[in-house]
Formats: C-alpha cells, structure tokens, sequence
C-alpha cells in the first residue's frame, strides 16, 4: 500500500486525538477564567484596591510550548485582573482585559498579540479574551507537551532534601497537566514507585497499609511521618555521639561543657521534660 494512503488511514485517529486533548486543555484554561473573572469582584465596605491591571513586574508569558508555564502564567494575570475590577460579562470590561493582557506578554507572544489582536493587517477585527488565550494555546503549546506530561508524571523521584510533600506535589502538577487526570490509584502506584524502597516497606508491614484498602491521602500521611521519624532519629544519633564532657572552660576548646550540656539537655528535656540534673539515677 502506497504510504500515501496509509497516511490518509492514520491520520484521522491522530487528528482526533490531538483535537480531545486540545478541547480538555483549553476546558481546563477557560474554567480558570470562568472562576476568576466570570463575576465582578465584590470587595467589602471601605476596602482600598490598590493592584493595577498591567503586568507590575510579574513574570510574563513568553511563548513557551509547556501547558503548564501558560497555565500558571494565565492564573496570576485573571488573579491580578479580578482584583482590579475587571471581572464580569460586560463587553466594555472584556475590552479592557484585551488591552491589559499586552502588558503581560513578551518575546514571541507578544509578537504574536501586535501581529494579531491588534495589527492593522489582522485577520480577526474583535477579539475577546478567551479567544487570545485559545489563540496563545494553539500557537505555542505543542500537541507533543502532553507526552512530556506523562513521561514527566513516570519519571517523578523522590529526594530526601525536598521531602515527600514535595515528590507529592509534583506529582499533581503533573496529573493537573494531563488530558486525562489520573485516578488515585494510579497517582499512589506512582507514588509507591518513586518513594524509597525501605519507606514502603515499613507503610505495608510495620503500619499495615494496602492500596486495595487504603486511601492515597493514607499513604502520603504515613510516608510524611515515616520520613520525620528518620529525621529526628538522626538528629539526635548525632546529639548521643558527642566527645566526652571533659573540655575546660578555655577558648582552645572546640566545645565547652556548656556547650555540649546544654545540647544533650535539650535532648533530656524531650525526653523527660527535666534538664540532666534534676532526673535521679537508681
């Protein structure tokens, strides 16, 4: 079969996917503008707004393929375009959200804006807001961010110094990027992947957990109080580790009795709530 043909037979397929991951991404940017501006801000009584429209020193959308920097991009500027009462369905405050919305884009974005929204050659007379967010969407972010999500979402580690919070959090930004959220289970075998070896051990058989009947927020839990368990553990490994108490009180010292009495006093004073001195050895 000429590939020509076989070109013709895939296509569709492919088109169709890309169009229902273009729909959910888009879904997902207009539910942000819906939420944020959908309704005028109503500030209490006697409240002095003081944020302005324009970008102020924010960090500006550039143009970049990655749905997310558009997306994080996009929920600082409805933020900042909410608290400047330019929230609400009228088409004059819609205007104005067109016009701001050049202050807060850069390099080939805002290239894209002049040549586009407001252009004396533009294709499109009236823009309104959405539809430059939908233009931005369709001009930069590539089809092929959603493959970089996923491996993204697999490829997520666990690092002692950022914590599990931290392994946690990535993982959502992740799920939050995917035209499909991941269930929670899915989310907790990834989880259960990337965590250290001997830290799910201890979930499954010191604490008892199953994926089968426990909640992902179960084990996010437990690994958080694992992980602060070997924390304080090393902590105060180091405290019992200390040289004898038998420097003199001089500057040659490297570590004065007061200095070390009072770090192990800290330490007694965890454990018994009393300073060395006051607790009585049989």
């Amino acid at each position: 079969m000429p590939l020509a043909s076989t070109v013709r037979m895939v296509t569709p397929g492919v088109a169709e996917t890309d169009e229902y991951h273009r729909k959910a991404m888009i879904k997902q940017l207009m539910g942000n503008v819906r939420e944020r501006l959908g309704q005028p801000y109503v500030f209490p009584d006697g409240f002095k707004q003081s944020i302005k429209p324009d970008s102020q020193g924010e960090k500006k959308y550039s143009g970049t393929p990655k749905f997310k920097d558009l997306e994080t991009w996009l929920v600082t500027v409805t933020n900042h375009f909410a608290l400047s009462r330019l929230g609400g369905a009228s088409s004059k405050i819609d205007q104005l959200r067109v016009d701001f919305l050049q202050s807060w884009l850069e390099g080939e974005a805002l290239d894209w804006y002049n040549r586009h929204v407001v252009g004396s050659n533009r294709a499109i007379t009236h823009w309104y807001f959405c539809d430059i967010i939908e233009g931005l969407y369709d001009r930069f972010v590539h089809a092929s961010s959603m493959q970089d999500t996923r491996e993204g979402f697999k490829k997520a580690t666990y690092s002692p110094t950022a914590g599990v919070q931290s392994f946690y959090g990535s993982l959502l930004d992740h799920a939050q990027n995917m035209a499909i959220y991941p269930d929670d289970y899915s989310i907790l075998e990834q989880f259960l992947t990337g965590i250290p070896q001997d830290m799910a051990t201890k979930m499954f058989e010191n604490f008892g957990l199953s994926p089968e009947i426990h909640s992902l927020d179960d084990f996010v839990a437990t690994a958080k109080a694992i992980e602060q368990r070997s924390q304080t553990n090393t902590h105060y490994e180091e405290v019992f580790t200390l040289p004898p108490l038998i420097c003199t009180e001089s500057e040659d010292c490297p570590r004065t009795p007061r200095t070390v009495l009072g770090l192990r006093s800290d330490f007694f004073r965890t454990l018994f709530g009393r300073r060395p001195s006051q607790i009585q050895l049989s």
